[in-house]
């Protein structure tokens, strides 16, 4: 094979490579042994200060050599620019759908959260409902307690105004739709959370108002259950003490003897009859009901010599008496002092004074006089 000395393409002198350094032409060509291949080979060019000359020293074009050269290998082409326009927009176009794609799926998982959520708060209202309901009528129904059966009739106003400040929710108020939009379920399920809470508030202060007004009509109907017991208790007392003065009209006695100071005298045989003195002169006799009546003989000596009138006018001076009556040989008086009626009938001779005093309070004035009736008139000597 022949090496050119100088580039036929570009007129680069070769410096010993096969290829030109300049623009890359291959520098070798067959040996000279052919004619026919050496007819092919190009002539080297040789430079001037005029440019480049061929054998006939005519310049030579090498824009236009170069343009009689085949393309460069396809590695070396550049893309069109339909061809970039396209791609931008193919890319634009996958952009633009990737993002519509992902706001659906976005918008659609929105959506669904909102859902659950609005289902999830009307659950509660639902689950709170039966409760709220029976809390309110149970509170209305005390709201309309007669103020006679209230210990303190202000608590029924306290009870109304928290009554009329609200009314129970329902859940059939909230509509959580499946086909509504993101903005309108959470405007439904905020609203239900919002009202649950303050429903919640709302009958807290409902039942402490109604626990109020409970516990005064309680403690008003344990007065009035103590007051109607005690007014049949006293019914009972009165009817029972009613039942044993018509018993007792006529008294049953039985005769109390004296030996010492030789009297008589007819005592109520229901009686407690107490142990005769010690010194003999007389003994007590206790009713064992609750109306404290108690007689009283006894007999005594009458050293000073007194009478029937001396005697009363003893008992005029040391008492209010508001009775008094003087006989033959004895006498009688009646005063009241410390809410306790005193009745005294005495017999007065020269030697014995013989005496019976029956006590009552005034409260028992009833059972006291027939008492006296029976008992007084009945002491006599022997």
């Amino acid at each position: 094979m022949a090496r050119y000395d100088f580039c036929p393409h570009c007129g680069t002198a070769n410096n010993g490579g096969d290829f030109c350094a300049n623009c890359g032409a291959p520098l070798t060509a067959p040996d000279a042994g052919s004619p026919q291949d050496m007819q092919t080979v190009p002539i080297p060019v040789l430079t001037t200060p005029q440019g480049y000359l061929d054998q006939d020293g005519r310049p030579i074009d090498l824009s236009q050599m170069a343009q009689d050269f085949p393309p460069d290998e396809p590695h070396r082409r550049g893309i069109s620019k339909k061809t970039i326009t396209v791609i931008a927009a193919l890319v634009v176009v996958l952009i633009v759908v990737s993002a519509v794609c992902g706001w659906m799926i976005w918008s659609n998982r929105q959506r669904g959260s909102q859902l659950a959520a609005c289902q999830s708060a009307v659950s509660s209202v639902k689950a709170s409902e039966s409760k709220a309901k029976s809390e309110y009528e149970t509170a209305e129904k005390l709201s309309k307690t007669s103020e006679e059966k209230l210990d303190d009739a202000s608590l029924l106003a306290d009870l109304a105004n928290a009554l009329g400040s609200q009314k129970p929710i329902a859940a059939d108020d909230y509509v959580c739709d499946a086909s509504d939009g993101t903005a309108r379920l959470r405007v439904v399920g905020e609203q239900a959370r919002k009202d649950l809470t303050s429903q919640k508030a709302w009958l807290r202060s409902v039942n402490k108002a109604s626990k109020l007004v409970q516990a005064s009509i309680d403690k008003q109907t344990a007065k009035d259950k103590a007051d109607k017991a005690a007014k049949a208790k006293a019914a009972k007392k009165s009817e029972e003490k009613t039942k044993k003065q018509s018993q007792n009209s006529t008294i049953e006695t039985s005769e109390y003897v004296n030996a010492r100071y030789s009297y008589s005298i007819q005592a109520p045989s229901d009686f407690v009859w107490s142990s005769e003195s010690d010194n003999g002169d007389g003994r007590q006799f206790s009713s064992d009901d609750d109306d404290d009546i108690t007689i009283t003989v006894w007999g005594s000596g009458n050293l000073d010599g007194g009478t029937p009138e001396s005697a009363m006018r003893q008992y005029l001076s040391d008492h209010d008496v508001t009775y008094h009556a003087l006989g033959d040989s004895s006498f009688v008086a009646t005063w009241q002092e410390d809410g306790t009626i005193t009745y005294l009938r005495e017999l007065v001779d020269d030697d014995i004074i013989r005496a019976v005093e029956i006590t009552y309070p005034s409260s028992s004035s009833d059972r006291g006089n027939k008492v006296v009736e029976a008992v007084a008139p009945t002491l006599k000597s022997l």
